[in-house]
């Protein structure tokens, strides 16, 4: 019977910012928005097109996160950050 811990596949994560600076200024703001806020930021990372130290808006949490969603990690190359959110100071 193999041993799990060498079955068990090793992946590295990605170092992450200690400190996200992402706020939700329009739509909706409850706590289901904010935590698809986080996924919209983690796929913007995982895209190439955010390096989660920039502070960035959220219109719309909901929409931007629609239009996400068809997209795979390497499609984030067509775009800019400015498709999907604002970029500025909180």
């Amino acid at each position: 019977m193999p041993d799990s811990e060498s079955s068990t596949p090793q992946f590295e994560t990605p170092a992450l910012p200690k400190r996200i600076l992402l706020k939700i200024v329009g739509g909706e703001s409850n706590a289901l928005a904010y935590r698809q806020a986080i996924t919209v930021a983690g796929r913007l990372i995982d895209g190439g097109l955010w390096n989660g130290e920039s502070p960035i808006h959220v219109d719309d949490v909901y929409a931007v996160s629609k239009k996400m969603k068809p997209l795979a990690n390497k499609d984030f190359s067509l775009f800019t950050l400015e498709d999907f959110v604002k970029i500025g100071k909180l």
